[in-house]
């Protein structure tokens, strides 16, 4: 058939028209145009290509006849088509070509080939291969009617691979969207299976307080079904229900009241938490429900306990320091009237036993507080070379007695002035040093203190070592408990209630710091008590005391209602040069000072008929204009607990001792709230 005929324009029109029937599956297509041109043209292999890039192998879609498949998979073939790219129109090639396109058509033995480009715009679909035409006459009318039926092909090509990437992606989108599906199933079934099985009432609600979700057991205490809840209010409580107004945004937790039936009332903690968009709006909150009934009812018994406990603490301290200071005075002006030795030594050891006693109480308070957590750290700047002083000027005669040797060293890389709670620090000290020399015969006792530098700071170790008793391993970790000695025997040859180790283990981890011991029955003690301390500036103010000039002369009122106390004291005052007057509770008090005139009122705060405290206040508050408002009020009482003094300070008294009362702390308090001109005693009396 002539190319130029008009069979043959037919031929190619009814081609384009079974193009077409194929358009919606481009291998189908691929396999129709192969199949036609081949009995159109006279051509060894017809082949449709699809470009998968510009240096990826092409997809072949069809070969005519199948028979030469093996021939278009070869590499020149595709290499031809790549070379094809280049062209902006179809490409004729030609074994006789001094080209690459030649030289591929004769490596591969063909003849004139022709390589059509199926483009849609600009960008390169596939190619439509002829290899060998075994006649070449009428070329041009071909070429012109393949490069018409290309642009069909093409664009069949181009809208089939659109559809298959839209099917992909569908597909694609349609797994993740099962598998998005099956995981909120299971989320949502693992929630459900976790709100049935929680024994606490669990309500989820939106940002308006509406039930989105709630538990079986939330539905029970309210009295109803989680399908009758849910989309209500949170408030469902009803008149069964009690509740505070939830405070800022609703979330924390509120205590309510839950009154059932039966007349008893159930406190309930509501906890809320709050729930989030991924923009981090707002979305709603869980709340969990929780009967803390018995968890109120134990911290108000436990309350109970502790008031009862501070109560008799109190009321033990000032029913034993107020005969203690009848007997402690007393010795006090025993031991400075003219006594032989015997008597010297017999007054001096009452004194001391009395000291000693008083130390165990202070003691008691002391783990009182500590336990209680209303122990105070006061941290301040000191010269760290006073603690040595202190720990000698202490114990320094009572080892001399026992003929113990006792040293401390300070490492020189300490500074010389800190900042920590240097009573504390001395507090434990004193009661280490204390039990070295009580547990120590004979010996020696020596006291150490050197600095380790950490990530955390300095840190001061203090290392008492004595050559004592020691102490068994299987004791070791007792002696630190209250109470508690490792010799309980009858038959012990140590005193003490063993309540020292165990304030310095409780300082010591209110410090910050850390405590370790080595010790073996007939080698002695070691302790070690690390706490941490900051560097002080360069100079630090010497802290000593400024002398107060001794006063005398003053007329001074005590209000004291124990008859050994008021002998005790006014013999005191007198024995200081002081002319006292006596009032058994503060009406009397109040009553002698609208009459007389007088320096200081040493009130005791615990008496019948009006306290002290009661007292003091009339006098600020010049209900009685006789009185002085400003009259130095002192409070000479039992009360030691932590913030008594602070207390009684601030109920206007000017100065605070407690008893038992020294004799030296009593006469510089006068001189310090009374100071002035020394009267007469004669004149004054």
């Amino acid at each position: 058939m002539q190319a130029d005929s008009p069979a043959y324009y037919q031929l190619f029109t009814d081609l384009a028209v079974g193009t077409l029937d194929h358009a919606n599956d481009p291998v189908r297509c691929a396999e129709h145009v192969a199949d036609q041109i081949r009995e159109l043209l006279g051509v060894r292999a017809v082949a449709v290509a699809a470009c998968h890039g510009h240096h990826a192998p092409h997809g072949i879609l069809a070969v005519r006849p199948g028979r030469h498949a093996e021939l278009v998979l070869r590499p020149e073939v595709d290499r031809l088509i790549h070379l094809s790219h280049a062209c902006p129109q179809t490409m004729i090639a030609s074994p006789k070509d001094p080209n690459p396109a030649g030289e591929l058509l004769r490596t591969l033995g063909l003849g004139e080939s022709v390589v059509v480009p199926l483009r849609v715009g600009e960008d390169m679909v596939g190619a439509l291969v002829l290899l060998g035409l075994m006649d070449t006459t009428g070329i041009e009318i071909i070429v012109r009617s393949l490069d018409r039926l290309s642009s069909l092909l093409a664009l069949i090509l181009r809208q089939a691979d659109q559809y298959r990437d839209l099917e992909l992606a569908v597909a694609q989108r349609t797994e993740d969207l099962r598998a998005a599906r099956d995981r909120l199933e299971e989320q949502h079934a693992f929630l459900s299976a976790l709100l049935a099985g929680l024994p606490n009432p669990v309500s989820v609600q939106d940002v308006h307080g509406r039930i989105l979700r709630c538990n079986a057991a939330y539905g029970a205490l309210a009295g109803k079904t989680e399908q009758e809840l849910i989309g209500g209010p949170e408030v469902l409580f009803g008149a069964g229900f009690g509740v505070e107004s939830h405070p800022g945004d609703g979330s924390g937790q509120t205590e309510l009241e839950y009154r059932p039936g039966d007349g008893t009332v159930r406190r309930m903690l509501a906890t809320r938490a709050p729930l989030q968009t991924k923009e981090g709006e707002p979305a709603g909150y869980v709340c969990v429900l929780t009967d803390v009934s018995d968890l109120a009812r134990a911290r108000q018994e436990a309350e109970a306990s502790n008031r009862a406990k501070s109560e008799f603490l109190a009321n033990m301290s000032h029913e034993i320091r107020t005969p203690l200071n009848g007997i402690l005075g007393m010795l006090q002006l025993l031991s400075r009237t003219h006594l032989d030795e015997d008597q010297k030594n017999s007054v001096f050891t009452a004194i001391r036993s009395s000291r000693r006693l008083t130390q165990l109480l202070n003691d008691i308070l002391d783990l009182s507080r500590i336990e209680a957590g209303k122990l105070q750290l006061e941290k301040s700047e000191f010269h760290f070379a006073d603690l040595r002083d202190s720990v000698r000027d202490l114990f320094a005669i009572s080892a001399k007695a026992k003929g113990l040797e006792l040293s401390f060293e300070i490492d020189d890389a300490i500074p010389s002035h800190v900042v920590g709670d240097e009573g504390r620090l001395r507090q434990i000290l004193f009661n280490l040093v204390g039990n070295a020399v009580k547990f120590t015969s004979r010996g020696s006792i020596r006291i150490s203190a050197r600095r380790e530098d950490g990530a955390s700071g300095m840190m001061v170790v203090f290392s008492v070592a004595d050559t004592g008793v020691g102490i068994p391993r299987e004791r070791q970790s007792d002696i630190f408990q209250p109470f508690t000695q490792v010799d309980g025997s009858s038959v012990r040859s140590h005193g003490g209630v063993g309540l020292g180790l165990a304030i310095v283990r409780r300082l010591v981890d209110m410090l910050g710091g850390r405590i370790a011991m080595q010790s073996a029955p007939g080698r002695g003690t070691t302790i070690e008590v690390a706490v941490p301390l900051e560097a002080g500036g360069r100079v630090c103010p010497v802290r000593e005391e400024a002398p107060v000039p001794p006063v005398h002369g003053r007329r001074i009122l005590v209000a004291e209602d124990d008859r050994v106390n008021q002998l005790a004291l006014t013999r005191m005052l007198a024995k200081l040069g002081h002319v006292p007057t006596v009032a058994d509770n503060g009406r009397a008090a109040l009553d002698i000072l609208q009459r007389e005139s007088f320096d200081c009122v040493l009130m005791d705060i615990q008496m019948p008929v009006m306290d002290g405290l009661e007292a003091t206040r009339r006098i600020r508050a010049r209900v009685h204009p006789d009185i002085p408002a400003d009259i130095p009020v002192v409070a000479l009482t039992g009360h030691a607990m932590a913030g008594d003094r602070e207390r009684f300070l601030a109920e206007g008294m000017t100065a605070y001792l407690s008893k038992p009362v020294d004799m030296d702390a009593l006469a510089r308090v006068i001189a310090e709230v009374s100071p002035g001109e020394t009267a007469d005693p004669e004149k004054t009396a």
